[in-house]
């Protein structure tokens, strides 16, 4: 075993589910001798109400298990258990038989596609063997045509230790068998449990769906949008240096305190993540039930919860649609996420499914449109990952910021993209739609076009506007067309008069970006160079500098200014001068005047003291 393999506890997620008093608190006592209920009014009342966690070992595997609730009361909980888990372990009582909750249990995991490790039938010492044929054969047919439907059906009973030998080893047979969860390199963790520890600070757990978090790494507390660092990781009550995908976890975090954190918050690592608002998903629908944009709805991933409105692609009364969903609550969620959805009036779990892209384009117009959409949605929800990040490529306009698009598809960011997409100058285009934007560009024919005429003409190629600015990133990087004060031209329409200027044009923005939010004065600049003041002035109206008070940035100093000042808003929503000069790396002859220009332009707000992003 290498070093770095003791350095973790490695084991695999389970979850026990099923109706309230069917036994599994008194299942994972046996199984594991430890005791699932922490809460004393659990053991005063015999019935779990909480997140209960115990561990043990089965064969070769190290299991933690998470129990959850059973009584309708506590669905949300249920839920909250049940969002990140791998893999389940079914409960039906004996005496009982199938119940209304064992049926909701079942709905919910089969909606989230989490596989059954194994059924157990418990207290069958406490029933007629003619009754426990019955209840098997009734949990065989309810299980059928689900995610827990190959899991093995075993008999116990906890108190006579009837069937405990067998479940022991069925449990470690099927985790030889069951695909352990992948990694994609994006440390994501939804809390489902906060608190203190004296003179460490706060600590909170969860299952971490994907990546690794060690110790020291740097990380993002969302929504809260804060900063921090793991001080300290535990997996199953050791101390680890490193915790992977697919397990327990409880992360001591510096620079945060437990009262500001929740049950549904989300820990991620450095690598950039899509903050939803609205997503697109493929649902399905229970039999006898329906969504629509009426009621009330909430939406059900990993540990969080938040409500949403719904809006149906394509109206249809079929088990399977897409839709729109409308977050009341910003989540960090990516293409391939499971959750289920609620309908808050009646309490009753109606749909689940998957989110197909987690900040969509806008809806095409017309019926035939939303038709092509809803059948790209289907090919979403069922593709593989090189296809899903075309997918999505190619329902935003063909152009997107690579960072963007590798966040929205859940990309490994340390695997390259798919050779079906070009990136270049940090813009990800399709092949195909690269090819139909150079060839629309091209017929522009002669002359200076402005921007306008360059937008139509990728217009009338089916780009939407809002792909026009990284698409032409591209067409300039690859010389398809030239960037000229006034607009732009094909390089085949340049005179030598033009070239010159260009020459003199491309020199000084070059000196104004070796310091480019401390750059020297435009004048020194323009002498050195050649332009004039009729120079100057075309480069000001093509946007290409930027004056500001006695001093003049590029657009792109103005843009990496912008940049750092959202990167800075994320961990302090509120800011002064001199928070922003330092974030800057100037003086305050330039901060000051940046700031301005933000107000001005609306960028930001300020109120005197304080400034805020608008």
């Amino acid at each position: 075993m290498t070093d770095r393999a003791r350095a973790t506890v490695a084991h695999r997620v389970i979850t026990t589910a099923g109706h309230v008093d069917h036994g599994k608190s008194t299942l994972l006592r046996v199984l594991t001798g430890q005791e699932p209920d922490r809460l004393s009014e659990e053991k005063r009342r015999g019935l779990t109400i909480e997140l209960g966690y115990v561990w043990g070992t089965f064969g070769p595997h190290t299991v933690a298990f998470v129990d959850v609730p059973g009584h309708e009361r506590f669905i949300s909980t249920m839920l909250a258990g049940t969002g990140a888990s791998p893999t389940v372990l079914f409960v039906v009582a004996a005496d009982d038989g199938w119940s209304k909750q064992s049926g909701e249990h079942r709905d919910i995991l089969a909606l989230l596609g989490v596989p059954g490790v194994a059924t157990v039938i418990t207290k069958a010492d406490t029933v007629s063997a003619e009754r426990l044929d019955a209840v098997v054969a009734t949990v065989s047919e309810q299980l059928a045509n689900t995610t827990m439907a190959c899991a093995p059906i075993v008999i116990t009973d906890a108190i006579t230790n009837r069937g405990i030998d067998t479940l022991r080893q069925v449990l470690s047979d099927r985790l030889d068998v069951l695909t352990p969860p992948q990694s994609r390199n994006r440390p994501r963790l939804f809390i489902d449990r906060t608190f203190a520890v004296a003179g460490a600070g706060a600590v909170v757990t969860g299952t971490l769906v994907d990546g690794t978090f060690s110790v020291d790494d740097e990380v993002r507390v969302m929504p809260l949008g804060v900063s921090s660092r793991i001080r300290n990781v535990q997996s199953l009550g050791t101390p680890v240096q490193f915790a992977v995908a697919g397990s327990r976890v409880a992360l001591n975090l510096a620079g945060v305190s437990h009262q500001d954190l929740n049950r549904g918050d989300t820990i991620v690592g450095v690598a950039p993540w899509q903050h939803s608002h609205e997503v697109e998903c493929w649902l399905t629908v229970l039999p006898g039930q329906t969504v629509s944009a009426k009621g009330a709805w909430e939406v059900y991933v990993g540990s969080t919860s938040t409500p949403a409105t719904v809006q149906l692609i394509v109206d249809t009364d079929t088990a399977q649609v897409a839709a729109r969903l409308r977050l009341a609550r910003t989540l960090i969620l990516r293409s391939g996420d499971r959750f289920v959805l609620r309908e808050s009036g009646r309490r009753r779990v109606v749909a689940g499914g998957i989110i197909t892209d987690p900040a969509p384009a806008a809806l095409p117009r017309g019926r035939a449109g939303r038709i092509q959409r809803r059948n790209a949605v289907e090919m979403l929800a069922t593709c593989d990952d090189a296809q899903r990040i075309l997918l999505i490529a190619e329902l935003s306009g063909g152009a997107l910021e690579e960072t963007v698009l590798r966040a929205r598809a859940g990309w490994d960011p340390t695997v390259p993209l798919p050779d079906t997409l070009v990136s270049q100058s940090g813009i990800s285009v399709t092949n195909t739609r690269l090819d139909a934007a150079y060839a629309a560009l091209r017929h522009l024919g002669p002359g200076v076009h402005t921007r306008e005429e360059a937008e139509q003409a990728l217009s009338r190629a089916a780009f939407s506007a809002d792909t026009f600015r990284a698409l032409m990133t591209v067409a300039i990087d690859a010389k398809v067309v030239v960037r000229v004060p006034g607009g732009f031209v094909l390089p085949e329409h340049l005179d030598d008069a033009e070239r010159v200027r260009l020459r003199r044009a491309a020199l000084l923005l070059t000196e104004l970006n070796v310091r480019p939010l401390a750059p020297p004065p435009l004048d020194d600049i323009a002498q050195q160079v050649g332009m004039n003041h009729r120079d100057l002035a075309a480069l000001t109206t093509a946007g290409m500098i930027v004056k500001v008070g006695d001093v003049t940035f590029t657009a792109e100093a103005i843009a990496t200014a912008r940049a750092a000042l959202v990167a800075l808003a994320r961990t302090q929503p509120t800011f002064t001068a001199s928070d922003a000069r330092q974030v800057w790396d100037t003086t305050r002859k330039f901060a000051i005047p940046l700031l301005e220009y933000f107000d001005r332009t609306g960028v930001t707000r300020f109120d005197g003291q304080l400034r805020t992003l608008a």
